[in-house]
């Protein structure tokens, strides 16, 4: 049996590493059809990450300057118990950096960073996530985690 043939509907071609890769439009014996390449890989320009001052936030906005410089970066953050500007200290003065306190509940501030920044993507990190702090208001609780959500996601 031919091996460039053994269990594939199409030729098996040599891919860089030595090994084989499948030629465009095969597909493994029984499994379906692999999908086509897109035309393009999609590159973020500008990011809006919210609550970027808290534990998570911070260290995805210090990944993504580190792994990706070109990147801007904006970070919106109320800047409450949960989050500190210590944990953004290595990005201070960095010229694709961006810190701005506000809320996410303010639909005018999440719009106009969008449009200042030409921000292409939204990274939403903000919301109440200590669960003693919704019984005493829990209404507070779900419409900053709720609508906060819901204005992020209406911004451009």
């Amino acid at each position: 049996m031919d091996p460039s043939h053994s269990m594939f509907h199409a030729p098996v071609q040599p891919s860089s590493s030595g090994g084989a890769a499948l030629a465009a439009g095969a597909h493994v014996s029984g499994s379906p059809p692999l999908r086509p390449a897109l035309p393009y890989v999609y590159q973020p320009r500008s990011i809006l990450l919210t609550g970027g001052a808290g534990f998570i936030g911070s260290n995805v906005l210090l990944h993504l300057a580190t792994e990706y410089p070109e990147y801007h970066l904006v970070c919106l953050d109320r800047l409450d118990a949960c989050s500190s500007l210590a944990n953004l200290s290595a990005l201070q003065g960095k010229p694709r950096f961006t810190f701005v306190q506000g809320d996410i509940c303010n639909a005018a501030l999440v719009r106009q960073l969008c449009n200042t920044h030409d921000v292409d993507t939204i990274m939403h990190f903000a919301s109440q996530t200590h669960v003693d702090n919704s019984f005493g208001n829990s209404l507070a609780f779900t419409y900053s985690n709720v609508q906060g959500k819901t204005y992020t996601t209406q911004a451009r």
